[in-house]
């Protein structure tokens, strides 16, 4: 027997006769599958909105209907390069990179070097409003933008006069391409707008993308925005700058990291391709992980870029006593101790004094211990079990 309620609370229009057939359930007079309390209904369309406006976002996200049609051309194996049992012929492995690399190269000059998809922008909502630094043409600005979202770009190839077309809307959901033609036939003046396209190599704009770099994070401008960072180690180290400038609490970062969920190739680990050395000691030294999430690829034989959110994390210091005298006559013998007798006479026939006194308390902190420690909420540590499918069994808790 069907359980028509429970199957009607997931939003199932119809179920499976004996025959094979499906019959539809019965509605009321709204058109809400009868039988649902008011809670279930409301519980039923709020999921619905949710379906709708993700398949709407899905639509209108042009970098992610390429790369599905991409995967579909390029076929399964394009997942596998590296494996020699799937590719076993050189010379095919070689064909088959080149044309992934083509074909990526060509998505990220055109939109972004990561792809974002409707978790990813719904994560970078949660932390609105946002400062992007190293936003390129601005394609995650313009789909975050379409969502209301609060967020402000910066790129050095922006342009960096400080006039600005009034079709850099942050609602526009025009492709670069045809915004910057529409400037250019409404004004003259268009030609210096970030999004014009014109035959002079400028670059095509998304949405507005205002110049700057790391410099910005030290202005008023950026104050209670948390950083956000998708690929900026193309040619510096602009994520290390920012870091340096940033006196927020929270970082977004798109991209590659060193650990397992980082780049795949041996010459780019194990830092991969997105951040430096530099920037990533201190990024997990004085920071800590939130989240991560996986982000839809061209290609997972190439790599694993992922989202990660960053807390700054709260620092504490533990002060050690300088070690006693005891411990040092034991450790020094008794030259140690005559040179301690020596330093008390000298002291106690220097006159005393406030000075007297501030130069003993630096030397009892100088000779002192201090380390720092950090200090993370449980509600913020993220859980230490992993285990990859094939050892997952190993994971379970043993029951009696």
């Amino acid at each position: 027997m069907i359980d028509d309620k429970a199957s009607l609370a997931d939003g199932i229009s119809e179920v499976v006769d004996s025959e094979g057939g499906t019959l539809p359930l019965p509605a009321d007079a709204n058109g809400e599958p009868a039988g649902l309390t008011a809670k279930e209904k409301k519980k039923r369309r709020s999921r619905q909105r949710i379906k709708d406006r993700e398949k709407y976002m899905s639509m209108r996200n042009e970098m992610l209907k390429a790369i599905q049609e991409a995967k579909d051309g390029l076929g399964a194996a394009s997942a596998t390069i590296f494996d020699t049992e799937t590719v076993p012929d050189d010379d095919d492995r070689v064909e088959l990179f080149d044309s992934v690399c083509e074909v990526g190269g060509a998505l990220q000059e055109h939109y972004a070097w990561a792809c974002p998809d409707e978790r990813a922008l719904r994560i970078l909502s949660e932390f609105a409003p946002l400062v992007e630094i190293g936003a390129g043409k601005g394609y995650w600005a313009h789909l975050l933008r379409q969502k209301g979202v609060d967020i402000i770009a910066y790129d050095a190839i922006a342009p960096s006069s400080s006039s600005s077309s009034s079709s850099s809307s942050s609602s526009s959901s025009e492709s670069p391409r045809k915004r910057a033609k529409k400037d250019s036939s409404s004004s003259s003046s268009s030609s210096s707008s970030a999004e014009e396209a014109g035959d002079d190599g400028e670059e095509e704009f998304w949405t507005n993308v205002q110049h700057g770099g790391a410099e910005v994070l030290s202005s008023e401008a950026a104050n209670g925005r948390t950083l956000f960072l998708c690929f900026p180690d193309q040619v510096s180290e602009l994520a290390l700058q920012c870091l340096r400038q940033f006196s927020g609490d929270t970082i977004v970062h798109v991209g590659e990291l060193c650990g397992d969920v980082g780049t795949l190739s041996l010459d780019q680990a194990p830092w991969g391709r997105t951040t430096t050395e530099a920037f990533q000691v201190q990024l997990q030294s004085k920071w800590h992980c939130l989240l991560r999430a996986g982000l839809t690829t061209l290609s997972e034989a190439t790599g694993r870029e992922t989202i990660t959110v960053w807390r700054r994390s709260k620092v504490c210091p533990l002060m050690m006593p300088p070690d006693s005298d005891d411990d040092d006559e034991e450790e020094d013998g008794k030259d140690s101790e005559d040179d301690e007798e020596k330093a008390s006479s000298s002291s106690s026939g220097g006159g005393g004094g406030e000075d007297d006194d501030d130069d003993a308390g630096g030397a009892m902190e100088l000779n002192g211990s201090v380390s720092w420690w950090r200090y993370i909420p449980e509600s913020e540590r993220l859980p230490v079990d992993a285990a990859a499918p094939c050892l997952v069994h190993l994971m379970k808790k043993y029951q009696k």
